[in-house]
């Protein structure tokens, strides 16, 4: 008992008194705004932090994407030089082999056919035995007839290499004679009868390319205004690492790398903004200061509301009012599903109904005043069943969808069920959002049907060209070629039987180049369109306008087409102003050609007609068609890019389905404007205007 009493005289912990206890929280009620504001700016100066690291990065992402699809192309647009160069080494390659024992004078005009006069190309060389024999041009290259190519080492390692894949290879940079820095492209060449083991290896044609030509032509001095570019030669079996443009530098810093795919072997490209990479001290800046300026206006709202807080009377009304400002529909419903209160834009997301809308009014009898008066689409023909599904999504308490109203609109409606029960119910208009939506999964699937059909075409002339150079490639498989081996090891055989023969070769193989010769026109063109509209999208496209006359341009056009006009017994003609106009020619003739071109695909009797009008300060040209005509639904799309009408239809046509694209913003830098006019089963007119010189 004892320790009893000593343990309940011993100091304790005591609480405060209730006084005091309501004092303090009075206190702490009182300074609560203090705390507050020191929150405010404690979150505002960590979501600073991770707002600048986020910005910084994404920026950062973004120039780094930029410059990476800048550097794609580069990348394609060097290779493409290369592999246009490479196709017509095939070509001079394929000539040789069916003729290993041409003249000069033949390979010279081989040369000038197949090269046609390109300024990249500065020689070609015919080396049987890897002796040089025959060159092209000739004139200021004398001295390099009888050069032999086992004198030179570092040339032999290319040339090896070449012989023993069989394919094409890239050598240098090098020297050229006059002292610029040049390219070889080395093709090996065999002839030969049926079977590898009765080939042999016949010699080597070389083509010596202007380096920076070439580097002009894939845009890349033009590119480096704008960035730091480096390209080089890896170190391999071709020997040491060699610069080809820009600072080595590069290669050691932060830059994107791509390598550049060209035949035996590839090239490293380095590519970064110029002057390096920025350090985003600007965008630090304007996030601070942003942020500060957010920090401030926090720092207000929180006064404010706090001061709003303090004015417990004034609170319900001015919570009305911002109800009835937010630009989207609100909503509350009771227990008992009954509606309590409403703003404006949810009364008029209701329709004619909306007026009808009352404190007191049942969810389900709103929703029954809905569907009686055609306000939602998707109930006809199904309304209690759509209502029963209705109230059972609404009753879930965690309801969101997307509804269509019979105007058109479309609401994102979304409600929610508070702790003691009642329901909060929003009406968002999406209707932009969802157009965008529709908009971008039309140009999605249009993008898809586009790359469809560029697959097809390009797929198309390569099927050509390969096949036919398989016949080319081992010419001894042609039955004229069988023909000519039979009447030689015939001693009956009369010179006029072997000439007869050799003719009917010539014949076969002449008709193979053409074939092939076609389909790489058609192939190039294909490429060319293409380029020509990402030209266009990124705004490189430029025109030269001049003083050009319109009647002579038009006559090339008719004489272009009239062959294929011709062909499928249609009348083209053409009507043209003694006028001229300002624009540039190529591009004009580019715009004509498409627009003619259509036609003809188009169009299977009757006529086509161009014809030439003065408007004003303007001259509008219009080409007319008796084809098929295009649907009036599809007259506003037809310009649109990756839009195609009928796509399978175009598919049998041919073409890519950018030509009307590409000459509308032709048109459109000319300062003129593209219309049309059709009528489905009675033609079209197609007609622009280019101001007159």
């Amino acid at each position: 008992m004892a320790d009893l009493g000593l343990f309940h005289r011993r100091p304790s912990l005591r609480l405060p008194s209730f006084p005091t206890a309501r004092r303090m929280l009075r206190k702490i009620g009182e300074n609560a705004h203090v705390l507050i504001y020191i929150y405010l700016i404690a979150s505002m100066a960590v979501m600073e932090l991770v707002l600048e690291r986020y910005t910084i990065g994404r920026a950062q992402a973004a120039l780094t994407e930029e410059i990476g699809e800048q550097a794609n192309t580069l990348r394609a647009k060097l290779q493409g030089e290369v592999m246009a160069r490479d196709l017509q080494m095939r070509g001079m390659a394929a000539a040789i082999t069916s003729m290993p024992d041409l003249s000069a004078t033949q390979f010279d005009e081989i040369a000038t056919q197949v090269t046609g006069d390109d300024p990249m190309i500065q020689m070609i060389a015919a080396a049987p035995d890897l002796v040089i024999g025959q060159i092209h041009p000739a004139q200021g290259n004398e001295a390099l007839i009888g050069l032999n190519y086992r004198d030179y080492a570092s040339v032999m390692m290319a040339i090896e290499r070449a012989r023993h894949s069989g394919q094409t290879v890239l050598d240098g940079p090098a020297t050229l004679s006059d002292d610029t820095q040049g390219l070889v492209l080395r093709t090996p060449i065999f002839v030969g009868m049926n079977g590898a083991e009765m080939r042999r290896f016949w010699g080597l044609m070389s083509v010596t390319l202007d380096l920076n030509l070439m580097l002009r032509a894939a845009g890349v001095p033009q590119a480096g205004k704008h960035l730091d570019i480096a390209l080089r030669r890896p170190a391999g079996d071709m020997g040491p690492a060699r610069m080809i443009h820009g600072d080595a530098t590069l290669f050691e810093q932060a830059a994107v790398r791509l390598d550049v795919d060209l035949p035996q072997g590839k090239w490293d490209l380095a590519v970064r903004p110029a002057g390096g990479w920025p350090r985003h001290v600007e965008e630090r800046r304007q996030l601070r200061f942003w942020m500060l300026l957010g920090t401030v206006l926090a720092l207000l709202i929180a006064g404010y509301f706090i001061e709003i807080s303090r004015r417990k009377t004034s609170a319900e009304t001015n919570l009305v009012k911002a109800i009835n400002a937010i630009s989207d529909g609100f909503a509350l419903f009771d227990a008992n599903d009954r509606l309590v209160m409403s703003n404006d834009q949810f009364r008029r997301s209701l329709g004619s109904t909306g007026d009808r809308l009352r404190p007191g009014l049942r969810f389900e009898d709103m929703l029954r005043n809905g569907v009686k008066s055609g306000l939602y689409p998707q109930a006809e023909g199904r309304e209690e069943a759509w209502i029963a599904d209705r109230m059972q999504a609404h009753q879930a308490a965690d309801f969101e969808q997307d509804e269509l109203l019979a105007d058109g609109t479309w609401l994102r409606a979304s409600e929610r069920r508070t702790a003691d029960g009642w329901t909060v119910a929003f009406r968002l208009d999406i209707t932009a959002l969802k157009e965008a939506q529709l908009a971008a999964e039309a140009a999605n699937h249009a993008k898809t049907e586009f790359l469809n059909v560029m697959t097809h075409e390009l797929r198309t002339p390569l099927t050509v060209i390969l096949g036919y150079n398989a016949f080319l490639k081992d010419p001894s498989a042609l039955p004229a070629n069988m023909a000519l081996t039979e009447t030689l090891a015939d001693p009956q055989a009369t010179q006029a039987d072997l000439q007869a023969r050799q003719q009917a070769l010539l014949d076969v193989v002449a008709r193979y180049s053409a074939k092939m010769d076609a389909s790489g026109q058609h192939l190039l063109n294909l490429i060319q369109e293409t380029l020509d509209y990402a030209k266009i999208e990124e705004g490189k496209m430029q025109v030269s306008p001049s003083a050009l006359p319109v009647r002579g341009l038009i006559e090339d056009v008719v004489d272009q087409f009239q062959q294929q006009a011709d062909a499928k017994g249609l009348d083209l003609w053409a009507e043209a102003d003694e006028v001229a106009v300002m624009a540039d020619e190529t591009r004009l003739k580019q715009i004509l050609f498409n627009l003619v071109g259509n036609a003809l695909k188009f169009t299977d009797r009757g006529e086509i007609a161009i014809r030439t009008e003065v408007v004003g300060d303007t001259l509008r040209f219009s080409v007319i068609d008796s084809g098929r005509g295009i649907p009036l639904h599809e007259q506003d799309n037809v310009f649109n890019s990756f839009h195609q009408v009928e796509g399978s239809n175009l598919r049998r046509q041919g073409g890519t389905g950018l030509g009307l694209a590409i000459s509308r913003k032709l048109v459109k830098l000319h300062g003129g404007a593209m219309a049309l006019q059709s009528r489905e089963g009675h033609g079209s007119c197609f007609s622009f205007t280019i101001p007159l010189a």
